[in-house]
């Protein structure tokens, strides 16, 4: 059941044009994400300027010193970014890019950043995204036997679909920006934390309400056949 409802997923967005051009941005803006920082840590400077004294800093400041590794990572995150960059291999980089990114995520959370953890988390779910663009190409990998040739899909509820995922986009850019802005100091920092805080809070909401709509066309689907 949950094979079908991803093949009847992938088609749909495959057949959406604004979604193949949303996914060029999205490799554009992973990639961005990444080249910098990585290039930072080739050149063997350090990323971020934190105090030692304290548990990220001193984190950083030990990642910073391990010296082949952390040129190992930075490599690897210029890696998947240029791999990313280039349609033929921008599957390939997503697939470089996850454990990157997951472990990333995973760091930010464990050691309490301070909404660093948003940022990491959207670059996550952006990253399942493209890898789920190529679906048809990762499907094997995961589940035997072709894909189905003929689909019947729901437009109404498709179009349900397209428009809580633009929301849910909305929601995380809004939440990235206050949180920037914050940073920056450009806005009171108790504006950028509650910002932040509503879109944290009404997200969930967002991917509740999408999945819905999916599993609506997925048993119009069925019945229609």
């Amino acid at each position: 059941m949950i094979e079908s409802r991803l093949d009847h997923l992938h088609h749909w967005l495959r057949s959406q044009p604004v979604l193949a051009t949303f996914t060029t941005l999205t490799r554009i803006l992973l990639a961005i994400g990444f080249i910098p920082p990585g290039m930072t840590k080739l050149m063997g400077e350090p990323f971020t300027i934190i105090s030692p004294d304290t548990p990220i800093g001193s984190f950083f400041e030990a990642f910073f010193q391990s010296g082949p590794y952390y040129a190992f990572v930075g490599g690897s995150q210029v890696l998947a970014g240029v791999l990313l960059l280039i349609p033929r291999t921008a599957l390939l980089g997503a697939m470089l890019y996850l454990p990157l990114i997951g472990n990333i995520t995973i760091i930010t959370i464990a050691m309490g950043f301070q909404g660093t953890w948003v940022i990491t988390s959207f670059m996550l779910a952006a990253n399942l995204y493209l890898l789920f663009w190529d679906w048809h190409r990762v499907r094997p990998i995961i589940y035997s036997g072709a894909v189905p040739d003929r689909f019947v899909a729901n437009p109404h509820s498709f179009r349900q679909l397209l428009w809580v995922m633009a929301a849910c986009i909305v929601l995380a850019a809004a939440g990235s920006c206050a949180f920037l802005l914050g940073a920056k100091n450009w806005i009171p920092s108790s504006l950028a934390i509650g910002g932040v805080a509503l879109c944290v809070a009404v997200f969930p909401l967002g991917v509740s309400a999408g999945w819905q709509a999916l599993r609506q066309a997925v048993r119009k689907d069925a019945r229609a056949r």
